[in-house]
């Protein structure tokens, strides 16, 4: 579990349930449809790295120098993504047998519901089977919204991103004076914009919309066999709003527009919004970012058998088993790309 003492390092964003995500999301001006690129792309297809059209560029920097808050936007962002498709792909399956059950009445020539069994439990199994070659069919609607993970606020969602260390001190940037309680950590001997952070407020809304088509069939009156085939229809949306925290106000001269080292890029389209009303001159801290997806698709399978051993008149016990196909996209968050037993 994550504890509130990592939220500062961790922001659980989607980066990839697997090692698949890095390709899938390169962030190198490729853009992905699929639901686990949604965090990674939220500032864009080249994320906070700076590109070689300055107006594709989220961030400017003084002296053309690389933004080096791309690695730790990467470390920050990759276990929220693991949490959230873990979370997804193990979404509760309704008992294919639960419910009321129809038999036919000859007598009366339609069918009535069966008196002499219980409706069963939603998520568990009773012990009891349907019957000697009865089949069973079933349809039922799960909605899920997700409004926390691990305990934290998916719409409050804080995390910072920190400047990578750049030593030794380069020769044409200014340095920074009062550098003593920088003496002895990862940022000795750098020059002053490693000082320079990125504070981020996010929110990540996802919806799931799961119908799933069940059918039971009694292979003996001891035996039953079942199918359980979910349709998912996912959603997701992600909204950033990001201040850069200048802790390294630089000398004023035409290399550092608006005295500071790192500023977001105004020219840019995407943040005309954010970047637009500010007066020419004074640089832009502050700016949101969104970014949302769908994906609809079949889910992960799920088969299963049961064998009643004992069934007595106020009991009865069974042995069963679960097979969970990889039959959902993992990377659209419909799967869990792996097959599980129980």
């Amino acid at each position: 579990m994550f504890k509130r003492g990592v939220l500062a390092s961790l922001f659980l964003f989607f980066l990839g349930a697997c090692g698949a995500s890095a390709q899938v999301c390169p962030l190198n001006g490729t853009l992905s449809d699929k639901l686990v690129c949604s965090i990674p792309q939220v500032y864009g297809p080249f994320a906070l790295s700076r590109t070689a059209d300055p107006k594709q560029s989220v961030l400017l920097t003084a002296f053309g120098h690389e933004a080096h808050f791309e690695n730790d936007f990467v470390a920050t962002f990759t276990p929220i993504n693991e949490a959230v498709g873990i979370q997804v792909s193990q979404l509760p399956v309704a008992s294919p047998s639960s419910g009321i059950t129809f038999v036919y009445n000859p007598s009366l020539k339609t069918f009535t519901p069966s008196t002499d069994e219980s409706l069963g439990p939603i998520i568990g199994e009773r012990a009891s089977t349907i019957g000697y070659h009865k089949l069973f069919l079933g349809f039922s609607y799960q909605y899920f919204n997700f409004s926390s993970i691990d305990g934290l606020n998916m719409s409050t969602l804080s995390s910072v991103l920190q400047h990578q260390p750049f030593p030794p001190q380069p020769p044409n940037i200014p340095s920074c004076g009062k550098q003593d309680g920088l003496k002895g950590t990862k940022y000795d001997n750098n020059p002053c914009f490693v000082r320079d952070f990125i504070q981020t407020t996010n929110n990540i809304d996802l919806q799931v919309h799961q119908y799933t088509i069940y059918l039971t069939y009694g292979i003996t009156r001891h035996l039953d066999f079942s199918a359980a085939i979910p349709f998912l229809d996912a959603r997701m949306s992600v909204q950033s709003n990001a201040t850069i925290v200048p802790n390294s106000v630089a000398p004023a001269s035409a290399g550092f527009p608006g005295n500071v080292f790192h500023q977001f890029n105004r020219n840019n389209p995407a943040l005309a919004q954010s970047c637009g009303q500010i007066p020419a001159g004074q640089p832009c801290l502050r700016a949101s970012f969104s970014d949302s997806g769908k994906a609809v698709g079949i889910g992960d399978a799920v088969l299963r058998g049961k064998y009643t051993v004992y069934r007595g008149e106020r009991a009865g016990f069974a042995l069963g088993v679960d097979v969970r196909l990889p039959s959902g996209d993992e990377l659209n968050f419909l799967g869990s790309g792996a097959t599980g037993v129980k």
